[in-house]
């Protein structure tokens, strides 16, 4: 199981059973769960809290949209693009979506035979009537904003196309904060971002080593509810934004460290 590669929070402790958990917000994740094991990485028990990952959840799109706008102030984008659609020519907003996102890879592939490589970060945003629209953060050549229009059009039969230089590199995360922030949640697709494989430039230095877990046990139970019941009275610090262990000693500690267990990482799929 890979650690979560979000920004981790300061370590931060608290006493399990005294209602003062420093979880950061993790409580709005109504579904989340925990699964608890031996980390063979950090050799020390752990709490691994598991979340819904849903963009309608306000802890999981709030940790999304952090992540997100990072990658795209990372990758040194040159360029936001805004791709519109035409309703006239579709029965629904998902049919538009349905039928016009496939044709940003129609635009990207134009602008890579004809002018240079073009990496990009997409975001959905929908109107005030629901229809859909895109918005790209883009490292890319200079193109004009009438070939892009020309060509846009060609494959959606939309040819509002706004192309704006970024000037400021700290512009971008704000950007992608703005128009992931306005919409919580859309009710006809879950693909609100997508990304061109070689955008985010950062990536392999953000992985973070795996916890490799031994005895693995699930616990179908919130975080907040488990760190209340199952350890009451000992101290946990929070190392990570879903990973805490339990600093003082407790029936935990003995417990999860397999006794004559070889040190090898769990297979169970995390």
């Amino acid at each position: 199981m890979q650690q979560p590669r979000d920004a981790a929070p300061a370590a931060t402790r608290f006493l399990c059973g005294t209602g003062s958990l420093c979880l950061d917000g993790l409580h709005d994740c109504k579904a989340a769960t925990v699964i608890t094991g031996w980390s063979v990485t950090l050799q020390q028990s752990v709490v691994v809290a598991i979340t819904c990952k849903r963009w309608g959840c306000r802890f999981c799109g709030q940790q999304k949209v952090r992540k997100l706008a990072s990658i795209a102030a990372e990758a040194e984008p040159n360029r936001f693009v805004t791709l519109t659609v035409n309703p006239k020519l579709y029965g629904s907003p998902r049919e538009a979506f349905e039928q016009t996102r496939r044709k940003i890879g129609a635009l990207t592939q134009h602008v890579r035979r004809n002018h240079g490589p073009m990496e990009y970060l997409r975001v959905l945003e929908v109107t005030k009537k629901g229809w859909p629209h895109y918005h790209l953060v883009a490292r890319m050549p200079y193109v004009q904003q009438s070939e892009l229009s020309t060509v846009w059009a060609e494959h959606t039969g939309a040819p509002i196309v706004d192309i704006r230089k970024i000037r400021k590199n700290k512009d971008v995360f704000f950007y992608v904060v703005k128009y992931l922030s306005k919409q919580a949640y859309i009710e006809w697709t879950n693909r609100r971002v997508t990304m061109t494989k070689n955008f985010d430039v950062g990536k392999s230095e953000r992985c973070s080593p795996s916890l490799e877990l031994l005895e693995v046990k699930r616990e179908n139970m919130h975080p907040e509810t488990y760190f209340h019941y199952n350890l009451r009275g000992l101290v946990v610090e929070r190392i990570s934004p879903l990973v805490f262990r339990v600093v003082g000693p407790g029936k935990l500690q003995q417990e999860l460290r397999p006794a004559d267990h070889p040190l090898e990482p769990s297979t169970d799929g995390f």
